[in-house]
């Protein structure tokens, strides 16, 4: 077998010998097949160079755009990773870098006449440098920050994809590396749209994505983590050229004014990151595929509404019926018209699911009619009246720490508020940057009797709607919250929906407010929510000129309606917001107007509020932790904790209070009981201050030696000579005093080993006679264990009988002897 060069030819080629097929890959490697299988290989071979032209590399294509005026310009690039799939685009700013990619199936989804898109987004811990805590060290189950990232690019794409577009369709991708500093989770949706553009499936994009602070009253486009900290608004903006997608994003009770201000800055940004896609289209995008769509005819339509459409009609315009009444009206004569058509001969070669979307339109047109030609929705109201309000706090006996019941329409939620001491605040990952734990903890429960449905899950499953509705909760009441240092408490908000029919988010954050404030947390003001609708004249025609906004919308609305804007605020201004549409955008004249019935709907909430409770309570309820903060010296912590922990465990143990050290040196006391807590801050300020000469301290023998005894006052040991126990003469101090017997000790030398005594605290004894023949007799006084008070005189020999001595005691007759020498 020889080496076929291919006459110095360095394409890739093959050429048959006598013996062998030799496949030309480089000019330094060949591969050499037997000729059994050299027909094989020639047939496949048309198919593999079809494939290479086809995900070829093609360099690393860049367009870049400045954001307002950013040090770090914002990248697209495409044609280098992940080119197995339709779409795929890098989005760089800084250190941060997002790859998103975009696949569609070749096959529509069987029962389904919706549009089948899947968005997965996800942090992972290699992207800055860090092991995952998980058990097994993996990167496991979403986080809310994920579930939310991936609803804003699901709810931005998800209108522009062409309907009757029902094959299945994921965008999925992870951050590659994360400077803590740049935040991926926009960069993340630029690139989805930029994958999407890219690729060959059939889109109306593409889309922007800008966040905007304001710090000092000054704008801030795509702010950094540190920025964040000390901006006022946080808001992430997707739209097209001309018109909003999304909204999402919290405030410190910011002005409607300087909230329409911040969403025209951001259109104007908005509009260069469309233009840096359509350029990158233009050097490496795809032809879009021609794939059938599946939509019903216009015969399938004019029979669907010929069947439904009067009888809708006359359902919406009852409004005796509750929200469970007119549901299981409407889907009675959905099913009674798909049947039909589906059992129609001029039908039969279709599928189901076409005549259900023939037959829900027919039951969208209806309510759009009703609403454009009545000013009158299927519960009675106008377009601008909002439903009535309940509100309700202290619902539950006090282990509850706070409660409340709030209920709009026919939407009911009871919400309770938990405290706990501060180290049980949620630690979070924060792979890309931000704050490493929270203190404030929202969970709202959607159980399925709140639809009078039936529903089977575990229990620790979290739906999508569960956590995106706590997380506007959460950033809707964040700002509100007293700072950890004068409130130093970790708050659990757990929001039950027991009644649903539109608006739940809003209903949670009423009732979390109301929650908090009859918890004694003392929040800035109460919070209300508010939910405007939208609906055009043509459904998902943002070019209509008829429009009707929606206040207070309910949920047959939001079902069939074109716009839902959530809007929370206090009296002062709003805290938070978010937006999503059904169109292929919303107009800004239409989305102003939207949020200024939102602020008005929002002032009337709050007044109910009010009649419930106007302020935050002055105590905490009986059931709630009492905390107490000291902060603890790097030099007196050893001091407080004692050898192996014993001294903080016995202290705990005698008051029944829980003490926690942080690694800040700041000591948490926490007990039920605020007596306790009391007793436990003098006892911890007493341990960690130094002794002066003169204070007096109780406390209990630790040690028994033969020179004195070790006395553990305050957590310190203090040394008692045997000289300073008593009155009296003791050969050792084992003649009175026994481990843990108690004393009280008066400091005579401080230091950081400090020396006390007990006998300056007894009273001398009365009628002592003593008599003694030298004036050498001063040297009975003096402690034997020091050389410097030891006499140079030789005294005689002397007596001393004490008369008199300790209450209690029976006087000893005893012999003072001095030698010749210099020692006694």
């Amino acid at each position: 077998q020889r080496r076929v060069h291919g006459g110095g030819n360095r394409s890739s080629m093959w050429r048959l010998c006598r013996s062998s097929v030799i496949v030309r890959l480089r000019s330094d490697s060949h591969c050499i097949l037997r000729p059994s299988r050299a027909r094989q290989f020639s047939q496949t071979t048309d198919r593999s160079n079809a494939f290479y032209a086809k995900h070829k590399p093609l360099g690393n294509v860049v367009e870049s755009v400045d954001c307002g005026g950013q040090d770090m310009p914002l990248s697209f690039e495409a044609g280098k990773l992940a080119l197995m799939a339709d779409g795929s685009c890098v989005v760089r700013m800084g250190g941060t870098t997002v790859l998103m990619t975009a696949v569609s199936g070749p096959k529509p989804s069987s029962r389904q006449h919706k549009i089948n898109l899947a968005v997965d987004y996800s942090e992972k811990g290699s992207a800055s440098g860090r092991i995952p805590g998980s058990y097994h060290r993996r990167d496991v189950s979403q986080t809310d920050k994920e579930h939310l990232v991936s609803s804003w690019i699901e709810r931005a794409i998800h209108p522009l994809l062409p309907e009757g577009y029902l094959y299945e369709t994921e965008i999925s991708g992870s951050p590659l590396s994360a400077d803590e500093e740049n935040e991926p989770d926009v960069l993340a949706v630029n690139a989805a749209s930029a994958a999407l553009c890219i690729s060959d499936i059939p889109w109306n994009g593409p889309v922007g994505a800008v966040r905007i602070g304001r710090i000092d009253n000054r704008f801030v486009v795509n702010p950094t983590h540190k920025e964040l900290l000390v901006s006022d608004l946080n808001l992430v903006y997707v739209g097209t050229g001309d018109r909003v997608m999304l909204l999402d994003g919290s405030a410190n009770q910011i002005s409607a004014h300087a909230l329409k201000q911040a969403i025209q800055l951001a259109q104007q940004e908005a509009k260069k990151l469309v233009a840096a896609q359509l350029s990158l289209v233009s050097k490496v995008g795809k032809s879009k595929r021609v794939s059938p769509l599946l939509t019903p005819s216009s015969l399938i339509e004019e029979t669907a509404h010929t069947l439904v459409f009067d009888k809708a009609l006359n359902i919406f315009a009852d409004h005796s019926l509750d929200r469970n009444g007119r549901a299981a009206a409407l889907s009675q004569i959905q099913t009674d018209a798909t049947r039909f058509l589906y059992r129609q001969r001029t039908f039969a070669t279709l599928q189901e699911d076409i005549f259900a979307m023939a037959v829900s339109k027919a039951v969208a047109r209806a309510y759009r009619d009703m609403l454009f030609t009545t000013d009158k929705r299927c519960d009675g109201r106008n377009v601008h009246e909002s439903a009535v309000s309940y509100a309700e706090v202290d619902v539950v006996p006090q282990m509850v720490h706070g409660s409340a019941l709030f209920a709009k329409g026919s939407t009911q939620v009871f919400v309770t508020s938990t405290l706990a001491p501060i180290d049980q605040a949620l630690r979070l990952e924060a792979y890309t940057g931000g704050p490493m734990k929270k203190r404030f903890i929202v969970h709202c429960d959607f159980p399925a009797f709140s639809t009078n449905s039936v529903e089977r899950r575990k229990k620790s499953d979290v739906s999508k709607k569960e956590s995106l509705d706590a997380n506007l909760t959460e950033r809707a009441l964040l700002s509100m919250l007293p700072c950890e240092d004068s409130f130093p408490y970790a708050i659990r908000i757990n929001s039950e929906v027991l009644q649903a029919d539109g608006s739940l988010t809003l209903a949670s954050i009423c009732g979390a407010s109301m929650a908090l404030m009859d918890a004694g947390v003392p929040i800035a003001g109460p919070v209300a929510g508010t939910a405007v609708g939208l609906m055009m004249e043509t459904a998902g025609n943002p070019g209509s000129e008829r429009y009707r906004v929606l206040t207070d919308m309910s949920g047959l609305e939001d079902y069939l309606g074109d716009m839902d804007l959530k809007v929370a605020g206090s009296h002062n201004g709003i805290t938070g917001l978010s937006m999503n549409t059904k169109m292929t955008g919303v107009p800004l004249d239409i989305l102003f107007e939207a949020i200024d019935k939102s602020i008005t709907d929002k002032k009337t909430v709050l007044d109910v509020m009010q009649t419930a409770i106007e302020k935050p309570r002055s105590y905490l309820k009986l059931g709630a932790p009492k905390i107490a903060l000291i902060p603890i010296s790097a030099e007196r912590r050893g001091t407080l904790i004692g050898p192996g922990g014993q001294t903080i465990r016995a202290l705990a143990a005698e008051t029944g209070c829980a003490l926690n050290l942080g690694e800040d040196g700041m000591l948490a006391i926490h007990s039920k009981d605020q007596a306790a807590v009391d007793r436990t801050v003098e006892r911890v300020i007493a341990i960690t201050s130094q002794f002066q000469v003169g204070d007096k301290h109780n406390g209990v023998v630790t040690d028994v030696q033969a020179s004195g005894l070790m006395v553990s006052a305050n957590g310190r040991d203090v040394f008692v000579h045997v000289s300073d126990l008593s009155h009296e003469y003791l050969q050792s101090p084992l003649q009175r005093f026994q481990l843990q017997d108690k004393m009280e000790v008066v400091i005579t030398k401080a230091g950081p080993k400090p020396r006390g005594s007990r006998k300056a605290l007894l009273a001398p004894p009365q009628n002592m006679a003593v008599t003694v023949k030298t004036a050498a007799s001063a040297s009975v006084s003096m402690r034997e264990s020091d050389p410097s008070n030891q006499v140079d005189s030789s005294p005689s020999v002397s007596s001393v009988s004490p008369v008199g001595s300790e209450a209690g005691s029976t006087p000893p007759s005893w012999t003072i002897k001095f030698s010749d020498s210099k020692k006694p």
